[in-house]
């Protein structure tokens, strides 16, 4: 499987759109256009707290695969997977990218300080509660993870800067061991407000 090979539609460009800053007004309209829900929806897609991607690495979701596809070879890669999907995990030098690729937007709760802990506020995502946060500092990171459906073809779900986060908790779908792992990972982790 090479990046190039991979499909990358509309629906999980949107998808991926709350991991970007700065995004071009042109590209806005496209998605609005191309996906069919107006360009209010896509805006406040776009808003939705998560990891953002250095603005000078990529500025919208088509650009960065276009770019993942160029900068393979700049990155250390590792690749997880199961019998459903990929998640191909890049790692950047910090030479390469001296900002870093872009900002974590998920922290442990310990990386907060007792002012950025005032401002913790809970939230909805997804029909998951979430904690959100804010602060005036940036958590530069150099990681990268892509996650691929295998089947039917091979099509890149979501991307986004920093670390890997498992997926919220789900009893219906996950078994009892990986949601006891969702669970204690996001007890603990908290999404930064912009």
């Amino acid at each position: 499987m090479t990046l190039r090979n991979i499909r990358f539609p509309v629906e999980n460009q949107l998808h991926a759109l709350h991991h970007f800053r700065d995004i071009p007004n042109d590209y806005l309209r496209w998605l609005a256009d191309e996906s069919g829900k107006g360009l209010d929806y896509v805006l406040e897609s776009a808003k939705l707290p998560g990891s953002r991607f250095h603005p000078e690495f990529t500025s919208h979701p088509s650009s960065l695969f276009e770019k993942l596809c160029s900068f393979e070879h700049l990155a250390e890669t590792s690749a997880h997977h199961d019998p459903q999907k990929y998640r191909l995990a890049f790692r950047f030098s910090s030479d390469s990218f001296p900002l870093g690729i872009g900002f974590e937007g998920l922290v442990h709760t310990d990386q907060l300080s007792d002012e950025e802990r005032k401002t913790l506020r809970n939230s909805e995502r997804n029909g998951y509660k979430i904690r959100t946060a804010r602060t005036l500092r940036n958590f530069p990171t150099w990681e990268l993870h892509a996650i691929i459906a295998k089947h039917p073809f091979p099509t890149l779900i979501t991307v986004f800067p920093g670390k890997y986060a498992p997926p919220f908790p789900d009893p219906l779908h996950q078994t009892k061991e990986f949601l006891e792992h969702c669970l204690a990972f996001w007890s603990e982790m908290v999404f930064i407000q912009d």
